[in-house]
């Protein structure tokens, strides 16, 4: 699954791809985030079918994999998806993470008008990332969550 955005896509993970192998051992080498994102090979390895939920994605920007995307089951009773996001630390600093945060944020409101809020997980000693989520309109929501609300939510059963 691919999908296309202004400024970068989101590709699921080939285990065909050597740009993706290469990628994802260069992310779990990193402990940070091995540390901050417990699980999050087995979420990328679970791409199979269409759904765009319940999944991992490499985020590709200017042709470069940079990051990754992880995109949380729909929680039915709060109406939420959960996201977390990884950019690789030769690319932090550059506002990539705002402008992904930005767009992914745009694209599941506008595409699935039940979600009524996304919610992100960061760790309160993650300055860079409550600063990127709260300049994204992400608001503090207790412990280690952010969220936002969705302007368009629309009580529709999924």
């Amino acid at each position: 699954m691919v999908i296309n955005f202004t400024n970068f896509q989101i590709t699921s993970f080939d285990k065909s791809n050597p740009a993706h192998l290469s990628f994802l051992k260069s992310l779990i080498k990193d402990k940070t985030i091995l540390e901050r994102f417990q699980g999050f090979s087995q979420h990328l390895l679970h791409n199979f079918g269409d759904e765009f939920f319940d999944r991992g994605f490499f985020i590709i920007y200017n042709a470069t994999i940079v990051g990754y995307l992880d995109i949380g089951n729909f929680n039915q009773i709060d109406s939420c998806v959960y996201l977390r996001c990884a950019i690789h630390k030769d690319f932090r600093g550059q506002n990539i993470g705002k402008s992904i945060l930005n767009e992914i944020t745009h694209y599941i409101f506008y595409t699935y008008p039940y979600i009524e809020s996304i919610r992100l997980k960061i760790a309160q000693d993650n300055i860079p990332s409550l600063k990127i989520a709260q300049a994204c309109g992400y608001q503090w929501l207790n412990d280690d969550y952010y969220g936002k609300y969705n302007p368009n939510h629309q009580n529709i059963k999924k």
